[in-house]
């Protein structure tokens, strides 16, 4: 055999390693989930609808709704007894120090550091009388709708969607379906208060695997939906309609969230643009 054959073999072998990861790299990103703008604005429409039963944020919310959870407030309901409202008002503070509602940090931290429920939460809000006020009248401030909107983000919208990637979800309501229970319940939590950490593990086991790993995700999804859906049941059994939403959407057919779309929540009927809301 001459080095020339030898030679030329070699080269062959490494002109096909190199065509082979091209395509390869090429198929795993026709693979990987990637979300339009329309897409993600419509994801974020449909929990606006069951935050605050309308398709677009409600930046200056403030309510006491008795869920145990103290102030709900915000574009996806941060809450004063739950600590993602002390890291708000701290970013807050990075953006606009002098903005009226950074003097009530202080109460947040102490709230923060007080005794919590078995669940992680606290009803107290000690030193927050006029926030609901106050809120009201600073949530629409620039630097407040940033925050909110960089919280919103880095503490749900990409931990859901990472968590979709990780299961080789390839749809559109996947994600979105996640990214509310996201909202609605953590990104993670234990056995007693599920996290969507927990909640995608449940529904993994019943499912007996992942869309990656050959699960058809349609059915993958329908067990998260159900095993969501009887959590809520037995610790929030107000906020079933919000699942039952996502349900409704899969039972449509429209896996891609492609807009726009009719949607209802608790009982309220909603047109989703996917638009920016």
């Amino acid at each position: 055999m001459s080095n020339g054959f030898l030679a030329r073999t070699r080269a062959l072998g490494l002109a096909m390693a190199i065509i082979c990861l091209a395509s390869c790299g090429k198929a795993n990103k026709e693979n990987a989930l990637e979300l339009s703008d329309a897409q993600k604005y419509a994801i974020w429409s449909l929990t606006c609808c069951a935050e605050n039963s309308r398709t677009s944020f409600a930046y200056d919310y403030a309510e006491n709704i008795g869920d145990g959870r103290g102030i709900t407030f915000g574009i996806i309901g941060f809450t004063s007894g739950t600590y993602d409202s002390t890291m708000l008002l701290q970013r807050v503070q990075e953006l606009a120090p002098d903005n009226p509602l950074v003097k009530y940090l202080p109460a947040f931290k102490a709230i923060d550091a007080s005794p919590h429920g078995s669940n992680g939460c606290s009803d107290s809000t000690v030193g927050l009388a006029d926030f609901i006020k106050d809120f009201g009248a600073h949530g629409g401030d620039a630097e407040v709708k940033r925050a909110q909107l960089e919280k919103l983000d880095a503490l749900y919208w990409k931990p859901a969607l990472a968590t979709a990637k990780s299961l080789g979800a390839k749809s559109a309501i996947t994600a979105g379906e996640l990214y509310d229970a996201c909202v609605n319940h953590g990104s993670d939590g234990d056995d007693a208060d599920m996290g969507l950490k927990q909640l995608v593990e449940t529904a993994t086991a019943k499912a007996g695997g992942t869309p990656a790993t050959g699960v058809d995700e349609k059915i993958w999804l329908g067990d998260f939906l159900s095993i969501r859906r009887v959590y809520l049941e037995k610790s929030w059994p107000d906020a079933v309609d919000r699942v039952d939403m996502y349900s409704r959407i899969l039972g449509s057919g429209n896996i891609d969230l492609a807009a726009p779309f009719a949607a209802s929540c608790y009982g309220d009927s909603f047109t989703i643009s996917g638009t920016m809301p």
